[in-house]
């Protein structure tokens, strides 16, 4: 699978965006770029529940939490496991995209 995909396209309010099927064979370059205006970006992915949805860890363990434009790779996860993004603590100026594409 090739090309860009939106987790997050002109997200002004809070809530997640689009859930996207990681149908990916390595790993994927998630970019997060816009005006923050104080929000905050959690990634998540679904557990093997299929209903509760889980903070996907960095390489320390820690949940991905994003507040400022960035970009990073994520190679650990399931080939076809659901993907998605959620804003919280938005404000009126806030307008946050999240991009993925394959490495």
């Amino acid at each position: 699978m090739s090309g860009t995909r939106y987790a997050l396209q002109n997200a002004t309010t809070d809530g997640a965006g689009e859930e996207i099927i990681l149908n990916y064979d390595a790993g994927i370059l998630a970019q997060a770029f816009g005006t923050w205006g104080g929000a905050t970006v959690v990634v998540q992915t679904i557990a093997p529940d299929n209903t509760t949805w889980l903070a996907l860890p960095d390489l320390t363990g820690s949940a991905v939490t994003i507040t400022a434009d960035t970009q990073f790779t994520i190679t650990d996860f399931v080939k076809g496991q659901k993907f998605r993004a959620v804003v919280s603590g938005s404000s009126g100026t806030t307008d946050i995209n999240l991009t993925i594409q394959d490495i």
